[in-house]
């Protein structure tokens, strides 16, 4: 009988809603996230420290070290961007059948950093939320901003996701 009821009680905590949950299946919304980890995926490590610091003292997630720990990954990565800008003029002049004309033009080759900070389930791969910026726009300190903008996005999500009915 003893045997019986501790077998009866194995299954009850086995079948509870907290212990169903596989630790690898994925989140079915970002409000559902405990744990995160920072991924430097090519930025600078000033950066990715400031962010985590930032991180900290927002405090909605626990930091862990490790990815396979992690509900959510927090990614920083970036993306070089070139490019050209041109300037040109033009003049005609026409006398009727003749045509004369002069054309000045100048090119200037420009290179840029976009730097992205995304927040991806582990499990699925899914991205549920990416703030972005050229690099040359984070005069101010890039880790405000990026974690401020990640912050407002999904505070706004949060209430929207409460407001629905489940």
């Amino acid at each position: 009988m003893k045997t019986f009821l501790v077998y009866i009680l194995g299954i009850i905590v086995l079948t509870s809603p907290s212990f169903a949950t596989e630790p690898n299946s994925p989140l079915t919304d970002i409000s559902d996230a405990k744990t995160a980890c920072l991924i430097n995926d090519g930025t600078d490590l000033d950066l990715t420290d400031a962010v985590r610091d930032k991180l900290k003292e927002w405090g909605r997630w626990k930091l862990v070290q490790r990815p396979e720990d992690a509900d959510l990954l927090l990614v920083l990565s970036r993306q070089d961007v070139t490019g050209a800008v041109s300037i040109g003029s033009a003049s005609v002049n026409s006398y009727g059948s003749h045509a004369s004309g002069s054309s000045i033009g100048i090119a200037a080759p420009f290179a840029d950093e976009k730097v992205f900070f995304s927040a991806i389930d582990r499990v699925s791969g899914q991205k549920f939320v990416t703030v972005s910026s050229y690099r040359r726009h984070l005069m101010r300190p890039a880790s405000s901003w990026l974690v401020g903008r990640m912050k407002d996005q999904i505070e706004r999500h949060d209430k929207r996701y409460q407001s629905k009915p489940h």
